[in-house]
């Protein structure tokens, strides 16, 4: 299968995946709004995501070079066989360790609750940490299949993981109330290692104890900067939560709600990119390529900012549509629309950077020297995130969190394109990235300009007494709302990169034409 296929296929399982991560969300936010139930929810689900998404991102990056180092087969299952091992042993230790203590747990996630809304994260707390050992057991095994080309499998799994807690959600919560949420993050884990499980079986794999292996401090060692390299983002996660907890009731909730529309970009195309890639990132760092490497950077780089441009703007300026299309639906009230909604605004214009971050990480990963740019990206997010959010919190609130969010990560992009350009030894590259800022920039502005008029246009429609527009309710609206502003914004950001003479554009063009004038070609030879 070609890589444009296999892009295509494994960005339609992550969209679907993604989108079945929205329906979870949007369950969540129709059953009990932003209050603090969720917030309750959302407190005891911190450390366990944490682990899942840190841990086991780590790990499925790390143990990808030396998998495909090594010929297929046994020499494989022996690394795998000792991997388990270790994370089973290390992951089941945490467990014990923290049901011993799921109030200071909880406490550290979100000092801000009411003893309410903490007494019950402690209880959901009980219930969800157990699912971090199957869930990093199933991002080893995702790793693993990487390394064999084996991505939809892999995909598949974050579907299922996903679909279990709207499952629960949707059949248990008038019975079990927000429990349901935590027993579907459990159903959803099992589910999540025993597909993957499944997949290496049909392969060959077989596990066998094993608990020594010549390469597992190789990969602990990589292990350990991509960790904390993955902790980036998570961690503005939780330090958010920890300022949100102390605002209102329904702020972590809320902030929740922003940042995971605000994610979704990211989720289906920066990390598709990724994953498909890196495998050969590592193979042209393993030969000492470096200008290859750098190629494959740079195009991806100005691919995304081109790309990401248009959709941090018109988030940004339909923002409110956004919430209530995605949210506005039973117990999410009107106010939880507009709080929800004002931190979106802020933290859309961080999506591109964010974007930069992650991707532009994947060449020390695979050049096993990710310490610096790592310890960069934690200075900024833990110190400067940290300080820069509690100020602005006291002034403005949730936004002021979210402020703080966008422009760490602006500094943290810029500093890290940087020190990619220095150590790749290709100084043309920051500029090559830049050089597409511009463009991007001055056609976002008019994207967002052209939202704002089809927004004003629909003001005026919603104060006119037509018979048409009432059956549609406000969140159908909003739906109409974003398709036409969100139509009309994206041909006039194509219009100025034409007149922009983007190359990426004109490729984007010329391929479509000469597509275009194929399949004419192919019919009149049918005819």
């Amino acid at each position: 299968m070609s890589f444009l296929k296999r892009f295509g296929v494994v960005a339609l399982i992550n969209i679907i995946a993604q989108a079945m991560g929205f329906l979870r969300e949007v369950a969540l936010a129709y059953h009990f709004g932003a209050t603090a139930a969720v917030d309750a929810y959302l407190a005891a689900l911190t450390v366990p995501n944490f682990l899942y998404l840190v841990l086991g991102g780590a790990v499925t990056t790390a143990v990808i070079p030396f998998l495909v180092a090594r010929p297929e087969g046994a020499a494989r299952w022996h690394q795998v066989n000792a991997l388990t091992a270790r994370l089973a042993a290390g992951t089941g230790l945490a467990i014990v360790l923290t049901a011993l203590a799921p109030r200071w747990v909880v406490g550290l996630a979100a000092p801000g609750l009411p003893p309410a809304a903490a007494e019950l994260a402690q209880t959901l707390f009980l219930w969800m940490m157990p699912a971090s050992l199957f869930m990093i057991l199933g991002s080893l095994y995702t790793g693993v299949l990487n390394a064999h080309d084996r991505f939809q499998a892999a995909a598949l799994a974050r579907l299922a993981l996903n679909g279990a807690v709207v499952l629960f959600l949707l059949l248990g919560a008038p019975v079990w109330g927000i429990r349901a949420a935590a027993y579907g993050v459990l159903a959803g884990a099992a589910a999540f290692l025993i597909m993957q499980a499944a997949q290496l079986y049909r392969i060959g794999y077989r596990f066998r104890w094993r608990w020594h292996h010549e390469d597992l401090g190789g990969i602990f060692a990589q292990a350990v900067p991509i960790l904390l390299g993955g902790a980036v983002m998570q961690l503005y996660t939780v330090i958010g939560r920890v300022l949100a907890s102390g605002t209102e009731e329904g702020g972590i909730a809320a902030l929740n709600y922003a940042m995971l529309v605000m994610q979704l970009p990211q989720s289906l195309l920066v990390v598709t990119l990724s994953t498909l890639l890196f495998p050969g990132l590592s193979r042209h760092a393993q030969a000492g390529d470096l200008e290859k490497l750098a190629g494959v950077m740079r195009g991806g780089a100005r691919g995304l900012m081109l790309l990401l441009a248009p959709i941090a703007v018109l988030l940004a300026a339909g923002a409110a549509e956004v919430t209530a299309a995605l949210f506005g639906y039973g117990a999410f009230t009107a106010g939880d629309v507009r709080r929800t909604a004002a931190v979106l605004a802020v933290l859309a214009f961080g999506i591109p950077a964010h974007a930069l971050v992650f991707y532009l990480t994947r060449a020390y990963y695979a050049l096993r020297a990710a310490a610096v740019p790592v310890s960069l990206s934690l200075a900024i997010v833990v110190g400067l995130n940290s300080l820069l959010g509690w100020l602005l919190q006291s002034v403005w609130g949730l936004a002021g969190v979210a402020l703080s969010v966008t422009v760490t990560a602006w500094l943290n992009a810029l500093l890290l394109l940087a020190m990619v350009s220095r150590r790749l030894d290709a100084p043309a590259l920051g500029r090559h990235v830049l050089a597409a800022a511009g463009p991007a920039a001055l056609a976002g502005g008019a994207a967002g300009a052209v939202y704002w008029w089809v927004d004003r246009m629909f003001q005026w429609l919603a104060e006119q007494p037509l018979p048409l527009l009432e059956p549609l309710g406000a969140g159908a609206l909003a739906w109409v709302q974003l398709m036409a502003g969100g139509t009309a914004g994206l041909l006039v950001y194509g219009f100025v990169l034409a007149l922009c003479r983007v190359p990426e554009w004109r490729q984007l063009a010329g391929s479509l034409r000469r597509r275009t004038k194929g399949g004419r070609n192919q019919r009149r030879e049918t005819e």
